[in-house]
């Protein structure tokens, strides 16, 4: 029994070690675009990308969101815009 189950698990682990990565999804963070016209394409993949990088590194949401309202400050984005675009990145863009 032992025989059969270690090669098994030792497959599954190399299935799993050599699986592609899943692809972001830009379209979903693109698709705030309308609702918040007064950020440009690069600005919104800018920021989508800069907060899964931070979400990657550790940081949370707590300290995320303020800082991407700061980044977009001059562009009059409020801390509710700056929560939908981390909240989209960290699930679209596969942080």
């Amino acid at each position: 029994m032992v025989r059969v189950l270690i090669p098994s698990i030792a497959v599954a682990a190399a299935a799993l070690g050599l699986a592609p990565p899943a692809a972001a999804d830009e379209s979903a963070l693109l698709a705030l675009q309308p609702q918040f016209a007064f950020l440009t394409t690069d600005q919104l993949l800018r920021e989508g990308y800069w907060a899964c990088r931070a979400a990657a590194s550790g940081m949370g949401s707590s300290q995320i969101v303020p800082m991407v309202q700061q980044h977009l400050e001059h562009s009059g984005a409020s801390l509710a815009v700056a929560n939908r675009i981390v909240s989209t990145a960290i699930v679209h863009l596969d942080c």
